[in-house]
């Protein structure tokens, strides 16, 4: 094992991190060169720190250039000890899913970062309001409900961009009952 760390798994992940940093140095601003960067550090440095670090990059350069299966495909290989990047990463996912029609994939994705989040302030309400959102796409009025009312009685400070308030949400899927 010691031969294995030193002569081969230290050296690859700086290898990975040397080649993440470097796109990262060089593609800024050009979301489509970056992707195909990002993709072959991801590919083939998947399972180090820089590997992982360039699946998340090339999934959120994939998604700004609409390619959202194939940012599907590098969210689903990203992981992190990070379990607010990890929720965040799973909001981006299902944000895939919803524009893939994916929509049961959604939801999970959406559930995932919900819990990932452990109940951030900012995070997990935004991934309610998601999933609250993919619920009434379904007609699925109910469990709409249940996600605005969890925001609003989990995350009263939490703001809807569109001023409105969580009570306007709550009366909407009420009435629609």
């Amino acid at each position: 094992t010691f031969a294995y760390l030193y002569l081969y798994s230290i050296p690859r992940s700086n290898k990975a991190m040397e080649a993440y940093n470097k796109v990262e140095l060089n593609a800024m601003g050009n979301d489509s060169i970056a992707a195909e960067q990002y993709k072959k550090v991801a590919d083939e440095y998947g399972s180090t720190k820089g590997g992982r670090l360039a699946a998340l990059s090339a999934a959120e350069s994939l998604y700004e250039t609409g390619k959202y299966a194939d940012a599907a495909k590098y969210l689903k290989a990203f992981d992190s000890d990070d379990e607010i990047v990890n929720a965040n990463a799973m909001i981006l996912l299902g944000d895939c899913y919803v524009n893939t029609n994916k929509l049961d994939d959604a939801i999970s994705a959406f559930k995932d970062a919900v819990s990932d989040s452990k109940g951030n302030v900012q995070i997990a309400p935004r991934a309610l309001l998601k999933l609250a959102v993919v619920y009434d796409a379904q007609k699925k009025y109910g469990e709409a409900l249940k996600c605005y009312e969890q925001i609003k009685n989990d995350y009263p400070e939490f703001a809807f961009g569109n001023g409105l308030s969580v009570d306007s949400y709550i009366e909407r899927e009420k009435a629609r009952l």
